[in-house]
């Protein structure tokens, strides 16, 4: 039973780790929009904690209003653990196998039994569909069983989202995919072979959405993702924003089998083999609920200029830490500069750094160093005033919407007294704007300037900015939670009750 139960409450989310987190803080979003009904966290029991790291977690889970049921998922038996669910409406499970081979299987079947409305079980990785049994991991193989289980029932609904796997583990240095203190880039069986990642932040997003749009995606299979890319393209992002040349080394399929068959209970060479594949493990950006919608996500360029920028911890994209100034400067370095002949360009790209540097929440010292008191604007947008007060009232604004907000340099171009850049901006909208409250919306939109520079300041500028996507980025939730329930979500793939050849495909539309 409940320790702190609330009658509302009517989803219950499994678990509160790094996913479960982010699934429990937007799920609070929606439910402080009225757009879902109350949450509950199912927790382990405190005594099993003699370190407190659940005590810590419990505050956490209460901080953002939700009530707590305890219960143990690896010791606790289907009738107890169906006792549990049959309170809620709805179930997600955020408890990957921590407790043990056959733990999903245990809570399907008790989410069955219990006769739960709606069920998204925890298969936030590859298209098992695709991938099939005896992939090398056990695991896998367990989830195409809960699959199983749930097409060949009637009674609870079900959603599964299609993931691929944590963006930061493609980092993580016992995955032996990409060492970024030594400069190397592993390829799985094939450098043209590719990979969908996912952050939990945007899962957690996704998945809030897709629960609170019912019955938009009962008895479906939503595909999202972060990034799809191949191998070979994951060396070049490496390259390209980190600046560096990194060593590529191809681990080809037989080397992949001879290691996992060498070292059988080495959990990490067993996921080297399973995702050394041409199928199963990546979908087409373009076909994913995430795209359909306008909902921006994290790329692989964007994490890794987090980690570039804070020195190897990237942290919670919900934190809204006061920059240092070299963090403000670094993450206005730009990726790629062209410099005209003849043009002596060192100090005007300096200067352009600290005016971003500025952008990022560098000292306003960086303003008044960069921008001339005569700077006109030629692309004026309405309500801002000319010349330089307009342009610091402008940052403010954006500081003030996003203040974890980045601009990231794409490109440079100096030729002569001009400079150009072309820029991505990121960043989710925390602060206040124009009366609206921010609710963790994501940006993500590229802007241009071109600048000219006399005196060693600028004093005029011609920019443009992709107005359309941001607008689209910042769609109020609820409508987009309105498209998906009308129908209109694109076409992100998605497959049917009876499977992969069941109903498949969700039409096209204009957002």
């Amino acid at each position: 039973m409940p320790d702190t139960a609330d009658l509302k409450s009517r989803i219950l989310v499994l678990g509160a780790g790094e996913l479960g987190m982010e699934v429990v803080r937007e799920l609070a979003q929606l439910r402080d929009q009225n757009l879902v009904p109350g949450i509950t966290v199912l927790l382990r029991p405190m005594e099993d904690d003699p370190a407190n790291g659940r005590r810590d977690q419990a505050a956490a889970v209460r901080a953002l209003g939700a009530d707590i049921v305890h219960a143990d998922l690896a010791t606790a038996t289907v009738e107890a653990l169906s006792a549990v669910f049959s309170q809620f409406t709805q179930v997600v499970c955020c408890t990957g196998f921590v407790g043990g081979p056959g733990t999903q299987r245990k809570i399907t079947a008790a989410v069955i039994r219990a006769g739960v409305e709606h069920y998204v079980p925890w298969q936030f990785g590859v298209d098992y569909d695709v991938v099939g049994r005896g992939s090398g991991q056990e695991v896998w193989d367990e989830q195409i069983d809960v699959r199983e289980m749930l097409r060949a029932q009637a009674k609870v609904r079900w959603t599964i989202i299609s993931t691929g796997m944590f963006t930061s583990f493609i980092f993580l240095p016992a995955f032996g995919l990409v060492d970024l203190d030594r400069n190397k880039v592993h390829a799985l069986g094939d450098w043209n072979y590719q990979l969908t990642v996912t952050t939990p932040e945007d899962i957690g997003r996704l998945t809030a959405l897709a629960v609170a749009s019912r019955p938009a995606f009962d008895d479906r299979i939503v595909y999202v993702a972060g990034d799809t890319f191949t191998y070979r393209e994951l060396a070049d992002t490496v390259d390209r924003v980190l600046d560096v040349e990194v060593e590529r080394i191809l681990l080809p399929l037989s080397r992949l089998k001879e290691e996992a068959q060498e070292h059988p209970d080495d959990a990490m060479r067993k996921y080297r083999l399973a995702f050394a594949r041409p199928d199963g493990v990546a979908w087409p950006k373009d076909r994913t609920l995430n795209v359909a919608l306008d909902i921006a996500v994290v790329d692989v360029a964007t994490w890794l200029r987090r980690w570039r920028d804070l020195g190897g911890a990237p942290g919670s994209e919900w934190a809204t830490p006061c920059l240092s100034q070299e963090v403000a400067a670094k993450a206005a370095l730009p990726e790629h500069v062209v410099r005209s002949a003849g043009t002596s360009s060192d100090q005007l790209e300096a200067l352009v750094r600290r005016y971003y540097g500025f952008w990022n929440g560098g000292s306003d010292a960086w303003f008044e160093e960069t921008v001339s008191a005569a700077y006109f604007d030629h692309t004026l947008p309405p309500g801002r005033e000319q010349g330089p007060r307009g342009l610091m009232a402008a940052q403010r604004r954006f500081r003030q919407a996003f203040p974890n907000g980045r601009v990231h340099v794409l490109q440079l171009i100096v030729a002569q007294d001009r400079v150009v850049g072309h820029l991505r901006i990121t960043g989710r909208r925390l602060g206040g704007q124009d009366g609206e409250v921010g609710r963790g919306e994501r940006i993500d939109y590229r802007a241009t300037d071109i600048m000219r520079i006399a005196d060693g300041q600028i004093v005029e500028n011609w920019h443009v900015e992709d107005h359309e996507t941001l607008r689209l980025h910042l769609v109020d939730t609820a409508k987009k939670i309105s498209m998906c329930r009308h129908g209109r979500h694109g076409r992100h793939g998605r497959h049917g009750r009876h499977g992969r050849h069941g109903r498949q495909g969700l039409a096209a539309a204009q957002v």
